[in-house]
């Protein structure tokens, strides 16, 4: 075989085991077709084999038709597609095999070659995207995809440095290992240039191809194993109930629960219910067993609304196929549903609704179909501003828990009071709470405040279309005209969201409400109406201990000669002893210095006994972490501020008395206050101090340019100093086995000839002629020779001189020898000005490594001998 021929074939065998990890790393999504997608490579790559020498203008054309094919069948797969990511990948990796298997039909030719090769990298990166769990065979498959490529490189890398013709001997560029890796470079220059002046904001899933969680099978199954888990757990729990109507109401809440309710705000009230029951103590109500049977509970709402929106989806896109939606129309719509389904953000939710229904209004398609897609859009939204709702409840109870105190009482109670609305007469005493939470709050709370507000939003859009019908039904029962009961209903159905209409539907919910207070009394009309007689005023706690800056509701209760006790708080006059230290107003102690008061109270002439207040320094209530935010490179250096805010509203710097917490130690270390870089990554960190744990700092540490070309230079200088140390040594040892051969042409020329032929034999071989047993020395001469078109016997008389001193049994002289070295070195300074500098830089590098000496020069003792006429 011609050696063009050998390198082709290796080239070609390479390729053909790169493929093979591709195919099988590609998990499940191939596995019926691996046989014959294997079967159809090596019937390609034979067929190209055996017609290599003749270049066939009806395999070029089916080959171009075939790949047009493979292109129109990716782009209508797309367009067909729910565009999901998982979904895109797999059209691509599936029409990236198939133009692998119909290049190999003309892989010899050697643009296919390359495009086999440069398209099993992308198709091999995408494999970790189906890949669940990794193994052993995993890992050999990409040791042997890696091994592959080094191969294919070497050969390459051998090729180009074959000697070239006498047009060609000038250096060329070698497309598929130079110009590709020119290009390589540049590319990822300019991409480094921009990443370090134009920073783009995080991918986040929920773009053009979003990522797809599970499958429905997957869902439903998961789904339907909680609703038996739940449904099993609370029916064993039900006969511990105490009376009849508590195993009504617990069954009430499950039906809800487990039904497919039109309305998600029933969904949300039968878990809330069902979990508020659980949690109250009782008969066979066990905390451990509880505990459990909540988090199945928060686990099936979860399962329950990601199936709905599932479902929804596959809903909208039968509508989209089968209905004359364009192209267009047909992506736009997918994509702002995906958006939806991958959203963390209410408001964008709202947006691509409003953008959705746009491109429905503009589109041809009948009205009714425009009806049934709204409907589905809109029920799709609701579940999924379901999903954000728990999320940012969650959330939202994560940082409460971290705080203390009356700050945390004060949120919790919030959060509770959000978690009863049921209605729209329910937002009014939340909003107000909130208000004033805006108003009293220190400022590193107002974020609290924020997310407690979009709660709010968010939970409007779950009461809304459960309002709206039970306003129909009621407007069904009044004694209203027909054309005006039609207007209202119109505008009923109109309704998109709560805060385009709020105002409308406020007026029309305060019509219905028909409450009118007349004759009410207050409480101190009662009290002054009663006839028993106040005997005693106790304030409840008598001895308290506050920190400055807080504050601490008291309660006065009244004793009556009947015994009875009335809540005297807001009808008392309150006084304390030093208003300096604390002022008291209908019970609430407010602080001001450090001390201690007396606090009295007073109503129809009975004073109370006295309540001792007593005002502590101010406590440390939270700390918050500056920067909250932060990327670094690895060699930059961050001081991380921790400020404590106390309970007078003061701030302290406490870096110095708090303690560190990583997430992730292994990315970075912190000493006195200093993070320093350890690793590329993602983490967080926590200061805590007096048990006060303040939210996390995060900090990222990125690569960034002048860290990059920094690692790159002391990269490049170390390996240049490994690599000078290591030819240093290797020069050395080589000018040692040099001056050795040298030393042995006046002791043993004919040793001397026989070891400079071995010599010269072993640098041919890295000048791609390696020498063949099966040929005589002058026979390899002459093919030496030849190849290089050396006109001059050098080389033939060399040969001739190492069969003399190999073979005859006749004294060879000095004189022989040097001879020879002057034949070797002419022969050498001949076959070296057949390549250029480059090439012959890489072939000394070569030499080097072997410790080949390559030229010898001769002594002037030698020279003399070599040049002076035979006596």
């Amino acid at each position: 075989m011609e050696e063009k021929n050998r390198y082709l074939f290796l080239e070609l065998l390479f390729t053909f085991f790169l493929l093979e990890p591709v195919i099988f790393l590609s998990g499940d999504i191939l596995s019926s077709y691996r046989l014959y997608i294997t079967l159809g490579l090596i019937g390609g790559f034979s067929f190209s084999w055996f017609n290599r020498n003749k270049q066939s203008s009806l395999t070029r054309i089916f080959i171009n038709l075939s790949v047009l094919g493979v292109f129109i069948w990716i782009i209508y797969s797309l367009l067909n597609s729910s565009l999901l990511y998982r979904e895109v990948i797999l059209t691509f990796i599936k029409g990236g095999i198939i133009l692998e298997v119909i290049f190999s039909f003309n892989s010899c030719f050697p643009p296919s070659l390359t495009y086999i090769q440069a398209l099993s990298f992308p198709l091999f990166m995408c494999f970790p995207v189906f890949v669940k769990d990794y193994n052993e065979v995993h890992a050999m498959l990409v040791l042997i995809y890696i091994i592959c490529w080094i191969a294919i490189l070497k050969i390459k890398f051998y090729a180009f440095l074959k000697p070239k013709s006498e047009k060609a001997r000038k250096f060329i560029w070698h497309y598929p290992l130079f110009l590709s890796s020119a290009f390589f470079l540049i590319i990822v220059f300019i991409s480094w240039l921009l990443f370090s002046h134009f920073r783009l904001g995080k991918i986040e899933e929920g773009g053009f191809f979003p990522k797809e969680d599970k499958s429905l099978e997957v869902l439903e199954k998961e789904y339907y194993d909680l609703q038996d888990k739940i449904q099993k757990e609370v029916t064993e729990l039900i006969p511990e109930l105490k009376s009849k109507e508590e195993r009504y109401e617990v069954l009430t809440f499950l039906d809800s629960l487990i039904k497919e309710s039109p309305y998600v705000m029933e969904v949300e009230k039968a878990e809330l219910g069902l979990i508020d029951y659980l949690r109250r103590p009782g008969p066979g109500l066990e905390k451990g067993d509880t505990e459990g049977i909540t988090f199945l509970i928060k686990g099936y709402v979860d399962k329950k609304t990601l199936l709905n929106l599932k479902r929804i989806k596959e809903n909208i896109m039968d509508i989209l196929k089968k209905q004359a939606f364009n192209i267009m129309e047909r992506i736009s719509i997918l994509r702002r549903v995906n958006k939806i389904q991958y959203s963390n953000s209410y408001q964008q939710i709202r947006e691509y609704e409003k953008e959705l229904q746009k491109i429905i209004n503009k589109s041809s398609v009948d009205i009714k179909i425009k009806r049934d897609l709204e409907e589905l859009i809109g029920r799709f939204k609701e579940w999924k501003t379901l999903w954000i709702y728990h999320q940012k409840m969650n959330y939202l109870k994560k940082k409460i828990d971290s705080l203390n105190g009356p700050l945390k009482k004060e949120f919790a109670n919030l959060l509770s009071d959000i978690e009863q609305i049921e209605r729209f007469s329910d937002f009014s005493n939340v909003e107000n709470k909130i208000k004033i939470l805006k108003y009293t709050m220190p400022s590193q709370f107002q974020g609290l405040i924020k997310d407690a507000e979009g709660i709010l939003d968010i939970l409007s859009e779950f009461i809304l279309p459960e309002e709206i019908e039970k306003l129909k039904e009621k407007l069904e029962k009044s004694n209203l005209p027909i054309d005006k009961l039609m207007e209202i209903e119109e505008a009923l159905d109109n309704i998109k969201n709560i805060e385009e209409d709020q105002k409308f539907l406020e007026d029309l919910l305060k019509s219905q409400e028909g409450i009118k207070g007349k004759d009410i009394k207050t409480q101190e009309d009662i009290l002054k109406e009663k006839e028993e007689k106040l005997i005693l005023i106790k304030i409840i706690p008598d001895y308290s201990r506050i920190a400055l800056g807080e504050e601490i509701q008291l309660v006065a209760l009244g004793v009556y000669s009947d015994d009875s006790q009335e809540d005297l708080t807001l009808l008392g006059k309150w006084t304390g002893t030093d208003n300096s230290i604390a002022s008291v107003s209908e019970g609430k102690v407010s602080t001001h210095s450090v001390g201690e008061i007396k606090v009295y109270v007073e109503f129809q002439g009975i004073k109370s006994l006295p309540a001792s207040v007593i005002v502590e320094e101010s406590r440390l209530v939270s700390m918050i972490l500056s920067p909250q935010n932060a990327q670094l490179s690895m060699k930059d250096k961050l001081v991380l501020k921790a400020e404590g805010y106390f309970s007078d509203s003061s701030r302290k710097d406490i870096t110095s008395l708090v303690t560190w917490k990583l997430a992730n130690p292994r990315i970075i270390k912190i000493e006195k206050g200093k993070i320093l870089p350890l690793k590329f990554g993602v983490t967080e960190v926590h200061a805590e101090y007096l048990g006060i744990e303040s939210l996390p700092a995060n900090i990222r540490i990125v690569v960034t340019m002048d860290w990059l070309i920094y690692v790159i230079i002391k990269g490049v200088f170390f390996l240049f100093l490994g690599m000078a140390t290591m030819f240093i040594v290797l020069y050395v040892l080589t000018e040692k086995k040099k001056n050795n051969l040298k030393n042995s042409l006046d002791k043993n020329p004919a040793e001397f000839i026989v070891n400079l032929y071995e010599n010269a034999k072993k640098i041919l071989a890295i000048f791609n002629l390696s020498y063949k047993e099966c040929l005589p020395p002058l026979s390899y001469a002459e093919l030496v020779q030849k190849s290089y078109s050396i006109e001059n016997n050098f080389f033939l008389r060399f040969t001739a001189k190492f069969e003399e001193a190999r073979y005859s049994h006749h004294v060879l002289s000095s004189r022989d020898a040097s001879l020879a070295l002057n034949d070797y070195n002419n022969f050498l300074k001949i076959l070296f000005s057949r390549y250029n500098k480059f090439s012959l830089f890489l072939k000394y590098c070569l030499a080097l490594l072997e410790r080949r000496p390559l030229f010898i020069p001769k002594s002037n003792l030698l020279k003399f001998l070599a040049f002076t006429p035979h006596l």
